[in-house]
């Protein structure tokens, strides 16, 4: 059987824009400076191309680091801002990253913006894991930050050199999931997890590494149950493990879930449950999601956001769309978001609207910017007419009044709800 290694790179929530673990102040006195911190692969560094607009109807001011820490000084009455941050993927070919975000200096001061990339630019990092003979016939998953892998150990030229890939220079906690695997006679399958290993705090430098795996590391799992009494809905769960370590569950019976052994529980680590509807039909998708840090045995979620909200709309490289009320009780808007692809998909941009910078109003317009006028600008980066498709159009709404716990920090006891329209939507 072949080796398996998967790396997925996963932006939460969107969420979308960032995760980092650097202490923030994220408020903001009168014209205290914005300060916007860029990272490639989870490391401070510049980006190819960055500017602001100081309210919303000021001009665009490039600007300029040699470290990744960029400022300006907000002087709008209405304390709106908005930032255009472009990063390259890759330099053997052009691909981009671009965001397009829109604040109010009540809501944020600081911004941390995370892109990763194949460029040559990015430091590199390797982890390998080792694991001895007594993992024979087993499988294990690995998770460190937003990384994983998973590995198969029908062979034992299988047990060494397990790369974890994309790994960066930093710090998560280090977990992995082991589970027995079952001859079929000409083939092998994964069972059911049944134990875990945590290294809390565990740290990647530059260079290459090894860490090597004992069974008698790994602690029995404990799971819980997680459903819901709404038809066609099912119930997702996931760990962020420190807070950083983004552990899914899967190869468990259905609607049981990772539930941590008190002996390997900190009060850093969540429980995400969320609550799921897709209207494939007219490409809809429904989501409540809610944060905890000790779930019951059996959880039972019901509660969706509404699902009666008018389309939004692209045009001549503009949005429009109407307010969305999510019906939940304790739940307002927080922001809209959005994602356009370019026809070769080498373009990808993602638009942020709070809602400090947005205001009430019986409906919406946004026209994408374009900065020609500004040094360094690629016409690349102002989407090419027609597009007559998008990614997603999402309203996300919730309980608590702190973006930054929407965008950047959860804690136990936030929830989400979120409509969608979804990937490929006709426009």
């Amino acid at each position: 059987m072949r080796k398996l290694g998967i790396f997925l790179l996963i932006l939460t929530v969107g969420l979308i824009f960032v995760s980092c673990t650097i202490p923030i102040d994220w408020f903001n006195d009168e014209n205290e400076d914005i300060i916007i911190k860029t990272f490639l692969n989870g490391n401070l560094q510049q980006i190819e191309f960055l500017a602001y607009q100081d309210g919303k109807d000021g001009s665009w001011e490039k600007l300029d680091s040699t470290t990744g820490i960029y400022t300006f000084k907000p002087e709008a009455d209405d304390g709106n801002y908005s930032i255009y941050a472009v990063n390259e993927i890759q330099n053997n070919e052009p691909m981009y990253e671009i965001k397009i975000m829109n604040f109010n200096t009540s809501e944020l001061s600081e911004i941390p913006i995370n892109f990763y990339t194949y460029a040559s630019t990015s430091p590199e990092a390797t982890l390998m894991l080792n694991f001895n003979n007594d993992f024979l016939e087993k499988w294990t998953g690995a998770y460190w930050g937003k990384c994983h892998g998973f590995y198969d150990f029908d062979d034992p030229a299988y047990l060494t050199n397990n790369e974890v890939y994309g790994v960066m220079p930093g710090t998560n906690d280090l977990v992995i999931l082991l589970g027995d695997l079952i001859n079929r006679g000409n083939y092998w399958s994964r069972d059911f997890i049944n134990k875990i290993f945590i290294e809390r705090g565990f740290t990647i430098s530059e260079g290459e590494q090894e860490l090597d795996l004992l069974l008698n590391e790994f602690v029995d799992i404990e799971t819980f149950v997680a459903t819901s009494t709404i038809a066609d809905a099912y119930i997702e769960s996931n760990l962020l493990v420190g807070g950083t370590t983004n552990v899914f569950n899967w190869e468990l019976p259905e609607d049981h879930f990772i539930k941590l052994p008190a002996s390997l529980k900190t009060d850093k680590d969540l429980y995400i449950l969320s609550l799921v509807n897709n209207d494939y039909s007219n490409n809809i998708s429904r989501l409540f999601k809610i944060y905890k840090s000790n779930q019951n045995d059996y959880e039972i979620i019901n509660v969706f956001p509404a699902d009666n909200w008018e389309k939004p709309t692209f045009a001549n490289n503009t949005f429009y769309w109407t307010p969305y009320d999510p019906n939940i009780t304790g739940h307002r808007m927080r922001f809209y978001e959005a994602s356009l692809n370019n026809d070769d998909y080498t373009i990808n941009w993602t638009f942020l609207f709070s809602n400090g910078w947005l205001g009430e109003a019986d409906s919406y317009e946004y026209e994408l910017p374009k900065l020609n006028n500004l040094g360094g600008w690629n016409d690349l980066w102002y989407p090419q007419e027609p597009i007559d498709s998008y990614q997603f159009f999402d309203a996300v709404a919730g309980n608590n009044n702190n973006l930054i716990r929407y965008l950047y920090e959860p804690i136990a006891g936030l929830e989400k709800s979120i409509f969608s329209y979804g990937i490929n939507s006709s426009l």
